[in-house]
């Protein structure tokens, strides 16, 4: 008797009665069906917040760098600059582009690097995003990096050399040195004054 007693306030629990019992079964299937939507939707937006923006994948020689998206306006081939009046190294010169002239810089040479031998004309152009001035960085090569996970990233500590100051961390498994592009307007070069 206990029992037909636990299944009948069972059933009133469930909101309906034992003759209900297959019309309560497919609500409870749909409750269910629709949590687990939303605790995938949950997990996906934290996924979401633990990535990083689109990074696009610069290199230079052998080293790949990785620069947000959201940083770049444009990229186009580099076929040649003219000559900045006074400019010096890592600055190669004025480059146009859609009516605009940009400001040439190496980014190998912003990392540290030495002048590229010979100074062949090759590679790409990356127009970048600043509020005063119009950026451009020299790279070898560019592809889509896509979004890096942060637990992805080996951060990069107490580094001396003002390439490395640029850099702040590691994405493992996309082999990118990932630019911190706030450190890099703080370069001489960008951070004095200026206008577009």
């Amino acid at each position: 008797m206990a029992s037909r007693i636990d299944q009948g306030v069972g059933s009133q629990r469930a909101g309906g009665t034992l003759e209900d019992g297959l019309v309560a079964g497919a609500e409870l299937d749909t409750l269910l069906r629709r949590r687990a939507s939303e605790l995938v939707a949950s997990q996906n937006r934290s996924r979401q917040r633990n990535l990083i923006p689109e990074q696009l994948s610069a290199r230079i020689g052998e080293e790949s760098y990785g620069l947000p998206l959201t940083s770049v306006t444009r990229i186009v081939p580099y076929t040649g600059c003219a000559a900045a009046p006074g400019g010096r190294w890592p600055l190669l010169g004025i480059i146009g582009s859609q009516g605009d002239s940009w400001a040439l810089y190496d980014l190998g040479g912003l990392l540290g690097g030495s002048i590229a031998a010979g100074g062949a004309a090759s590679g790409y152009a990356v127009l970048l995003r600043h509020d005063r001035r119009r950026i451009a960085l020299r790279v070898d090569a560019v592809a889509a990096a896509g979004r890096i996970d942060r637990a992805e990233i080996r951060t990069i500590e107490a580094l001396s050399d003002r390439g490395e100051r640029l850099l702040y961390g590691v994405a493992t498994k996309a082999g990118l040195q990932l630019i911190d592009i706030n450190a890099l307007w703080m370069l001489e070069p960008f951070s004095a004054g200026g206008k577009k």
